[in-house]
Parts: structure tokens; C-alpha cells; sequence
């Protein structure tokens, strides 16, 4: 009887050996389990996070092209407005023949939609502001801008000229700021040395303005040496 007690023993520690390495089985699987699930709920994190990184990065490029684009436009509406030897009457006819992209690419609009579509996710008040200004359909080949044939309604277009500017760039510089944040300390550093450095129109700008009304004025005068 002794001896059978023993067997017995030995049988029911081994079946407890069994069901602990059962057990430990399944808090195995269950370990992997929510560890596996951890690491895909991490993973998943990061990848929305560079794709919102990512996006965030496009949107900085656009802004920041859109805002050389418009501050050019501004600066050549007002050379053209005050430097070409027109008729004023002759003025707007000149500007609506400027070739498609000079003035504004209208291809932009489309990516100044994108750029401020993802701006809203992070900053809706700055995206409400640049929608409201509507700075994109401002400029398209020129078409929203008339100097008119006259003296009053002349100047009132060079003054409308610097009250847009001075109503727009703020705002939009403002959202470029607000996105180059989110992409961190470097890239709003930079993003600032490019603001900072940039307040003046660019070179480049300045050389088309030059040329475009230097061609104008010789072709202008050309016209009138031959009907001499």
C-alpha cells in the first residue's frame, strides 16, 4: 500500500509538473500575444507619425514657394504699375499678355490646397485665415488686378497692391512658422533664417522685373520711332 501511495505521488506530481508547463504554455502565448500587439500598435504610431511628418514637410515647401511666388507677383504688379512708359490705358492689356506662370503658376493652386488641407489637422485657425484671404485666386495670370485708364483708379490699385501684401504675408508667414514647429527645433530654425532672410525681394525676381520692363519700354519706343 506504501508503495502504491508512492506511485501515486510520483503520478500526480508529474501531472502537476504537466499542468504547470500547460499553464506556462498559454501565459506564453498570451505574453507574445500583447507584446506582438504592443509592437504593432507601436509600429503603427511611427508610421503615422513620419507620414504626418511627411506630410507636414510637403506642406512647408509649398507654403514657403507660395509665399516667393506672391511676394514676387506684388513686387512686378508694382514695378509694372509704376515703371513702364504706357498709355495707362494700354497697362492692363500688357499685364493680361504676360506669359502663363510669371505672375502666378496656376497649377499652385491645387498644391496650395493640399498644403493647407493638412495645415487645418494641425492648425485650423491659421488654415480658416489663408482660406479666407484666398491668396491664390488673387494673382492667376493677373487677372483680379486693373490699373484702369485713369489717374484715380491707377493709384488705387498700387495702394490695394500694398494693402494685400501687408494683409497677406503675415498670415501666411504665420502658418509656415506654426508647420516648421512640428518639424522640430532645426527645421524651424531654418525656416526662420529663410523667412529673415528673404524679407526683400529676391535677386532673381528683381532681374525678371528689370528685363520684362526694359523689353516693354525699347518695344514701346521702337513702335513709336517707326510711326514717326
Amino acid at each position: 500500500m506504501a508503495q502504491n501511495g508512492f506511485f501515486y505521488s510520483l503520478v500526480s506530481q508529474g501531472e502537476g509538473h504537466l499542468d504547470l508547463i500547460e499553464v506556462g504554455k498559454v501565459l506564453l502565448l498570451l505574453i507574445s500575444g500583447i507584446a506582438g500587439f504592443l509592437v504593432g500598435q507601436a509600429n503603427g504610431f511611427f508610421d503615422r507619425r513620419n507620414e504626418k511628418r511627411k506630410a507636414f514637410s510637403r506642406a512647408l515647401a509649398e507654403l514657403l514657394e507660395i509665399r516667393h511666388r506672391f511676394k514676387g507677383a506684388i513686387y512686378l504688379l508694382r514695378r509694372l504699375g509704376t515703371d513702364l512708359n504706357v498709355p495707362r490705358e494700354y497697362l492692363d492689356d500688357i499685364i493680361q499678355g504676360l506669359p502663363d506662370g510669371l505672375l502666378w503658376d496656376p497649377s499652385v493652386s491645387v498644391r496650395y490646397a493640399d498644403a493647407i488641407n493638412t495645415l487645418s489637422a494641425y492648425s485650423p485657425l491659421s488654415a480658416y485665415v489663408l482660406r479666407s484671404k484666398d491668396i491664390v485666386g488673387l494673382f492667376v495670370n493677373g487677372s483680379s488686378v486693373t490699373f484702369g485708364s485713369d489717374e484715380i483708379t491707377h493709384s488705387l490699385a498700387l495702394k490695394n497692391l500694398k494693402i494685400i501684401e501687408n494683409a497677406t504675408l503675415p498670415a501666411l508667414e504665420e502658418s509656415i512658422e506654426a508647420v516648421s514647429e512640428f518639424l522640430g527645433k532645426k527645421t524651424k530654425k531654418l525656416t526662420q533664417d529663410i523667412l529673415d532672410g528673404s524679407r526683400e525681394v529676391l535677386p532673381e525676381v528683381k532681374s525678371i522685373a528689370d528685363e520684362l520692363i526694359a523689353n516693354v519700354n525699347a518695344t514701346i519706343a521702337t513702335g513709336a520711332n517707326q510711326s514717326l
